[in-house]
């Protein structure tokens, strides 16, 4: 019986610190961006570009919420590291949770070695 005061304790202090306990309803996620690269495309007409790209953007969060994306290109400098050089971005304001939409954005700087990728804020977090 002694025992058992002694395991009571420990268990439900290792409940706590791992995060245990009780389950109820999952609270809401915030707004949390990500930008993915579909591809290049053409350029609309009157856009001046070296490339243009098509992207999705998509608020991984459940609440719709205010952000911003922004193409991002890697290059590699003279002494080999890696670099992020910033091009144009996309302002998001109320945008809904779990929804996406699919925009074309202009490159006008040379094309860089290391491809593309899509930098947002809120940024979703896997």
């Amino acid at each position: 019986m002694n025992a058992w005061r002694f395991v009571a304790p420990v268990s439900l202090s290792l409940m706590v610190a791992c995060g245990g306990g009780a389950v109820g309803p999952s609270e809401s996620q915030p707004a949390a961006f990500e930008m993915t690269i579909v591809g290049e495309t053409p350029c609309p007409e009157g856009v001046a570009a070296t490339l243009c790209l098509r992207v999705r953007i998509t608020n991984r969060g459940d609440q719709a919420g205010d952000g911003s994306c922004r193409l991002r290109g890697h290059v590699t400098t003279e002494a080999g590291h890696d670099r992020a050089v910033f091009g144009p971005g996309i302002t998001l304001t109320d945008f809904a949770g779990r929804t996406h939409i699919e925009k074309v954005l202009p490159w006008r700087k040379e094309r860089p070695e290391g491809g593309f990728s899509g930098y947002c804020e809120p940024g979703f977090r896997s």
